[in-house]
Parts: C-alpha cells; sequence; structure tokens
C-alpha cells in the first residue's frame, strides 16, 4: 500500500491535490479542450453591453422612419387636390377684400380646375360679379353652376345667385335705371324658375308704369303750354334709347266742321325732352288728316333707335310717312321723310320699308322699298342690275318664274339685285298707247340658291306690297348702300 501511494505521490504536484486527467471524448484528440456549453457557461459582461448598443440603434431607426413618415404625409397633404382647392379659395377671397377682381375670378377659376364641383368657388365668383356689377358674369356662373352641381348643392348656387341679382337690380332702380333693372331680371327669369325674381320683376315694371305715366304728363304738360288744348297724336318713348323719354305731337287746330272719316289738323310737328320744346317741322299750317288718329301715328321701333311716325294724307288714296328722329339730343326729320306713305318696320334687324304709290303702272301702283338704320343713320338697299343668265347659274330655280311671266305675254325689261337679297323683274307688255299698256314687276328672294316669290310670303303682321310699275336701283342714292358684286 505504501509503495502505491509513493508512485502516486512522486507525480503530484506538492502543494497541493493531483490533477485528474481530462476525459477523452470519443474521436478526440487527446490535446482538445472539451466544448463548454452557453447553458453551463457563466454570463459575461460583454454580452449585456451589445445588446444595448443593438437596442439603441433600434429605437434611432424607429424614429427615423416615424419621422420619415410625418415627413411625407405632410408633403402629401400639402400637394393633395383638397389642400390646393382650400389656397386658391383662401386667396380668391382676399383678392376679393382687396377689391382685385381679375385675380380673384383667376384664383376661383383655378380652384374650378381642380374641382370643377367646388360650390364655395362658384359662390365666390358669384361674390366677385357683385361687387364689380357684371350682371352678365352672374348668369353665366349660374348657368355653370346648374350644369356640373348636383341638386343640392345647385340650390344653394340658386339661392345665392337670386339674392345677388336682386341686390343688383335695387341699385339699378336706386339710380333710376329702372328699365335696366327690368331688363336683368326678365332675363334672369328665364334662366331659372324663381318666384322672388319674378315678384321683382313685377315690383319693377310697376314703378316703370308708374314713372312713365308722370313723365307723359308732364310732357303733355309741355306741349298745351304752347298750344293750348290743340294736342294730337303724342307719342312717347325714348327714341334715342338714353334712358330718357321724350314726345313728339302735332300741335294745332282741328279744321272747323271736320265730320266723318277723316279727321283734319291744321298744324305742326313739335318735340320736348321735358326741358325744351320747339317745332321740328314748318308747315305753315299744313293740314294733316287722320284716318282714325291712332292707326297713323306711331312710334317705328328700329331697335338701336325709335322713330316718330306721323302720316300726312295727300288725297284719298295717298300719303305721306313724316318720320323724326332724336340723335345727340335733338330732333329731326329724316332725310326719307315724306316721300312716301306707310313707313313701318319690317323684320328684326333695324330695317324698315316706305310705300311708294305713283300712277306708273299706269293706274295706281303701289311698291315697297327697303332701308335700315345702323350706328345712327339711315340706308337704303340699292340694286345692281344683272342679267337672266346670271340669276340662273345661282338660282336655276328662277327660270320658272321667267318662262311663266314670257308665257303670259310679257316681255322682261330688267332685274336688279339688292343688297337685302330681293331680286326686282321688272316687266310689260305695250299697248297702242300708255293707257293701254302695262307695267309690272314681281319681287323673288334669293337665298342659298333658291328664290321664292315676295308675294307669298305676306302675313297679317307683314304685307309688302309689289303692285304695278316698275323698281329702280335707288330712291335715295346718296344714302344707298348698293351689293359689291352678285
Amino acid at each position: 500500500m505504501t509503495g502505491l501511494r509513493s508512485a502516486r505521490g512522486a507525480g503530484a504536484k506538492v502543494g497541493g491535490p493531483a490533477k485528474k486527467p481530462s476525459k477523452q471524448f470519443p474521436g478526440q484528440a487527446p490535446s482538445q479542450a472539451p466544448t463548454v456549453h452557453a447553458a453551463n457557461a457563466m454570463p459575461q459582461p460583454v454580452l449585456k453591453t451589445k445588446s444595448r448598443k443593438k437596442t439603441v440603434i433600434l429605437v434611432s431607426a424607429v424614429v427615423m422612419i416615424v419621422v420619415a413618415a410625418v415627413a411625407a404625409g405632410i408633403l402629401i397633404y400639402s400637394n393633395s387636390p383638397s389642400r390646393r382647392l382650400q389656397q386658391q379659395l383662401d386667396l380668391g377671397a382676399r383678392y376679393l377684400s382687396e377689391l382685385e377682381y381679375e385675380q380673384a375670378i383667376s384664383a376661383y377659376e383655378a380652384a374650378l380646375t381642380i374641382d370643377p364641383k367646388s360650390t364655395d368657388a362658384y359662390i365666390g365668383l358669384l361674390a366677385v360679379y357683385d361687387r364689380s356689377g357684371d350682371t352678365d358674369g352672374v348668369r353665366e356662373t349660374y348657368a355653370r353652376a346648374a350644369a356640373a352641381l348636383p341638386e343640392q348643392e345647385r340650390a344653394r348656387v340658386e339661392e345665392e345667385t337670386v339674392r345677388v341679382l336682386i341686390t343688383q337690380a335695387d341699385e339699378m332702380a336706386s339710380e333710376g335705371r329702372l328699365q335696366e333693372a327690368h331688363n336683368v331680371l326678365e332675363q334672369s327669369t328665364e334662366l331659372m324658375q324663381s318666384r322672388e325674381l319674378q315678384e321683382k320683376a313685377q315690383d319693377v315694371e310697376a314703378a316703370i308704369l308708374r314713372e312713365r305715366e308722370e313723365t307723359e304728363a308732364k310732357l303733355m304738360k309741355q306741349f298745351h303750354s304752347i298750344g293750348g288744348d290743340g294736342v294730337y297724336a303724342f307719342c312717347c318713348d325714348d327714341y334715342d334709347r338714353n334712358g330718357t323719354l321724350e314726345a313728339f305731337a302735332i300741335v294745332g287746330e282741328p279744321e272747323p266742321g271736320a265730320v266723318g272719316f277723316y279727321e283734319t289738323i291744321h298744324g305742326d310737328v313739335w318735340y320736348t325732352d321735358g326741358v325744351d320744346v320747339y317745332p321740328v317741322s314748318d308747315h305753315g299750317g299744313e293740314t294733316y288728316h287722320f284716318l282714325y288718329m291712332t292707326e297713323f301715328t306711331k312710334v317705328m321701333d328700329l331697335g338701336e333707335a325709335g322713330f316718330y311716325v306721323a302720316e300726312l294724307q295727300w288725297g284719298a288714296a295717298s300719303s305721306g310717312s313724316e318720320i323724326y328722329g332724336v340723335q345727340n339730343g335733338q330732333a329731326y326729320e329724316t332725310i326719307v321723310s315724306g316721300y312716301g306713305g306707310g313707313a313701318r318696320a319690317h323684320g328684326n334687324r333695324g330695317d324698315f320699308v316706305i310705300t311708294i304709290d305713283p300712277y306708273d303702272a299706269p293706274w295706281h301702283a303701289h311698291r315697297d322699298y327697303f332701308f335700315y338704320y345702323r350706328d345712327g343713320e339711315i340706308h337704303e338697299y340699292g340694286a345692281i342690275m344683272i342679267t337672266e343668265q346670271q340669276l340662273l347659274a345661282k338660282a336655276p330655280s328662277a327660270g320658272s318664274f321667267l318662262d311663266g311671266i314670257r308665257q303670259e305675254g310679257y316681255e322682261i325689261v330688267s332685274l336688279l339685285y339688292r343688297a337685302n337679297g330681293i331680286v326686282h323683274i321688272n316687266y310689260q307688255r305695250l299697248g297702242a298707247t300708255e293707257l293701254d299698256s302695262e307695267f309690272l314687276n314681281m319681287a323673288l328672294l334669293l337665298e342659298d340658291g333658291v328664290v321664292t316669290e315676295m308675294s307669298s310670303m305676306n302675313t297679317e303682321e307683314e304685307w309688302l306690297f309689289f303692285e304695278g310699275g316698275h323698281y329702280v336701283t335707288a330712291l335715295f342714292p346718296e344714302i344707298a348702300v348698293y351689293p359689291e358684286a352678285f
């Protein structure tokens, strides 16, 4: 036993117990240290420091992502349609407050470019046109909104439109522009069915009638101040379209004992604008005959101006239209006054006709000549001579009329083409004497290569005369306007 201990002790380190030999695992080299598993290992301080660094990095990354997302959201919002729309609406409101109407309109239009259904943009435009007094702009804005918006939003715009139009009409009426206010309201009621607008239009119309009655009484009083009770054929109108009523009348005395079909007045045509009153004709008491006075005396409305027409009776079947107007505040007798009779408006372009009635058919003929009023001047539609070949080349259907005239035994004398598109065919049949001869005409309306006989176009409202005699190129060459070519 002693020997065994000595031998074990000889190999041992002095001062401590002997180290056990390492256990050798299968397949492990003798010098290789055994693997120590983490579960059995002691925690190391260096591993704890690395974990903290990872946490900081992770938090920083999250913060950066959040900041980037917020920044992106702000950027997206600032460029969103709703944000850009609001910016334009705010800009329009600012310009409107500064009375910069053009810039305000541009801003609101830009808003509608972003959102064509923006009710606020339409209402903003209404506010601009209200402030600037642009009634047409108000109506146009409503029409656009009515076409673009759903019913509920359209009702909002309509309510605001009605309010604006009534406000503008009230302002016009307060300034004495009653007729202008009435026109605005009438045109607006055609655009929208609003009871408020209709009632306002009726109120303004009643005010116009009251004002007219008062003005007519004042003007009539002016004539009585110089003519006593002898005031006839009184006609009041805004002849020069300046917003003020004027009046013409015949001031004179009736012929003693005149009874029956005609009423005979000895006098002259006078004019008053409510301030001045003076004669515009000087016939030296020339006799005026009136067949049911209200039928013969009238205002001829030619759009740009009105004209006073007093019919001077020349005999049992002839008359002359004396035609008077107002220009630059002064009454005047027109160049065509007294030449023919039955002066009357024709069509809706400022045209009018005068009927001449000479005995050149050789019986009593009646032919209408055509005139128009533009830019303060009266002109006649003059005519140029054309050939049958020219007419047939442009309107082959005219051949049937030419052939019909010849088949009746007449000779075609001349063809005239007038500046208003009328073609006159003068034809005749000669007899042994002038009284045995016939001088006639036919009027054709040429439109787009087609001709229509004008006598067939007569109506009770518009009647034209082409009865007997031959047409000439113009009654008043000095005021005639001729076609440049056919």
